[in-house]
């Protein structure tokens, strides 16, 4: 069985690995065909890296979460909502459909 050689990443790697994450929200898999890397190792090295990029990431996150719920609560429109918040509707469809199921949950 022949293992895999670890390649290191570079400074200009890690820098792109950031903006696909952190900048345009890219999931892991994606960026690992950008990289040409495994999707894995993307994911441990935003780990690794970036941890305090990542922490300012999942709260941004679950901020919008928060606000896309409040305003669906609200009444407002799915159209409305990923028009104000510039994400599309399934991106809207899911956080409602997520945050319904937590509750449930409780």
């Amino acid at each position: 069985m022949q293992r895999h050689k670890y390649t290191y990443w570079t400074t200009e790697e890690l820098q792109t690995l950031r903006i696909l994450r952190f900048v345009k929200g890219l999931p892991y898999n994606e960026i690992g065909i950008a990289l040409n890397r495994n999707w894995q190792s993307c994911c441990n090295a935003v780990h690794k890296y970036f941890k305090k990029e990542l922490e300012d990431y999942k709260n941004k996150k679950k901020c919008k979460e928060e606000l896309i719920y409040e305003l669906a609560e609200k009444g407002i429109k799915r159209a409305a909502i990923a028009k104000r918040l510039g994400i599309k509707i399934p991106a809207v469809d899911y956080v409602i459909h997520i945050k319904k199921n937590r509750l449930r949950a409780k």
